[in-house]
């Protein structure tokens, strides 16, 4: 789920590179500055980022045991036949975010055009 792997770039456990094919160029260069300043330095871009590091970064976690984000809720809304948007409810350790997104279907494929996490 987008909404999802959106988080983990956000938190620095996912490179960001792996949602470049479901988001749209506009939303990927906002993702990226965004995720610039919130994720731990160099695991942004960094595509050999791997479940291997989770362990040591998640502080309260028990050892080798990472606590990863987990949908809570998703509510869906159907603008139209290529379009639809989202609220997704993402826990992550002590934290709950919400996610906002548009997702809109071109050449056969759904991209998201639009989102924004609180």
């Amino acid at each position: 789920m987008v909404a999802l792997a959106a988080v983990e770039v956000l938190d620095g456990s996912r490179p960001l590179a792996q949602l470049a094919r479901w988001l749209t160029p506009e939303v990927y260069d906002a993702l990226a500055r965004r995720a610039a300043l919130t994720a731990p330095a160099g695991r942004v871009l960094d595509a050999a980022a791997s479940t291997r590091d989770l362990a040591t970064d998640q502080g309260s976690a028990p050892a080798g045991v990472a606590r990863r984000p987990f949908v809570r809720r998703v509510r869906v809304h159907r603008v139209d036949d290529a379009t639809l948007e989202a609220t997704v409810v993402v826990a992550h350790a002590d934290r709950v975010r919400a996610v906002a997104l548009r997702l809109t279907r071109s050449t056969g494929r759904w991209r998201a055009a639009a989102l924004v996490v609180g």
